[in-house]
C-alpha cells in the first residue's frame, strides 16, 4: 500500500477533493483533524503543549484552544514550526497504525504541511489543489470569519502556487472552471496505474 499526500493551502479546497477520493473508495487520513484528536486526547502530548505555549492552550473544558495556537501559529514562524515539531512525531506513529488498518493499494494524506510530511513519513506521490488567491481569501473569510488581512497573513506562511507546482505530480485545479470529480477520476485512475507499475518493479 502506497501513502499519497494530498494538499494545498488555506481554502484551496483540498478536503473537498478528498471528499471526492473517498468517495472513489479511498481511504484518506485527515491529518488536521487526526492531529487535534492526538492534541487534545494524549496526555504526554497535552503536557508538552502546555508547557510549551501556557496554560491557554486548553479551555477549562480540557478542550483544545484553536484560535490561541493558531493566532500564535500565524503570527510567529517561530512559534508554527515549535508546535509542528511537538505534533508532527504523534502524528506520523498514527498514520502508520492507521495505515495497517486500511485495504487497497493507495491512502491519501490530507496534509497543509507536505514537506514536513515528507520529513517523517514515505510518500509515493504528492496530489496539489490550486486555486486563486482571492478566491481562496472569500473561502476562508466566510467558513472561519477571518477578514481579508488575517487570511493572506495566514497564506503566506504556506507554500505559494509555484512551490505546490514543483513539488506536486499531480494538480487539481478548484477555481470553479473545471469538473473536480472528471480532474479525481483521472488521477485516480493514473495513480493506480504508477502503484501497479511500482509493483512490478519491486
Amino acid at each position: 500500500m502506497q501513502l499519497v499526500g494530498l494538499t494545498g493551502g488555506i481554502g484551496s479546497g483540498k478536503t473537498t477533493v478528498a471528499r471526492v477520493f473517498e468517495i472513489l473508495g479511498v481511504p484518506v487520513y485527515h491529518s488536521d483533524q487526526k492531529a487535534r484528536q492526538l492534541m487534545e486526547n494524549d496526555s504526554k502530548l497535552r503536557a508538552a503543549i502546555g508547557r510549551k505555549f501556557g496554560s491557554d492552550s486548553y479551555r477549562s473544558d480540557g478542550s483544545l484552544n484553536v484560535a490561541y495556537l493558531a493566532e500564535l501559529a500565524f503570527s510567529d514562524p517561530s512559534c508554527l514550526r515549535e508546535l509542528n515539531a511537538l505534533v508532527h512525531p504523534y502524528v506520523a506513529a498514527d498514520i502508520k497504525s492507521w495505515m495497517q488498518q486500511q485495504v487497497g493499494p493507495y491512502v491519501l494524506m490530507e496534509t497543509a504541511l507536505i514537506r514536513e510530511t515528507m520529513a517523517m513519513t514515505q510518500i509515493f506521490r504528492i496530489v496539489a489543489v490550486i486555486a486563486d488567491a482571492n478566491i481562496r481569501t472569500e473561502r476562508v473569510r466566510h467558513r472561519d470569519g477571518l477578514d481579508p488581512a488575517r487570511v493572506q497573513q495566514r497564506m503566506s506562511r504556506q507554500l505559494n502556487d509555484t512551490e505546490l507546482h514543483n513539488l506536486a505530480d499531480y494538480t487539481v485545479i478548484n477555481n470553479g472552471t473545471k469538473s473536480l470529480i472528471a480532474q479525481c477520476l483521472a488521477i485516480h485512475k493514473s495513480l493506480l496505474g504508477d502503484v501497479e507499475r511500482d509493483s512490478r518493479k519491486s
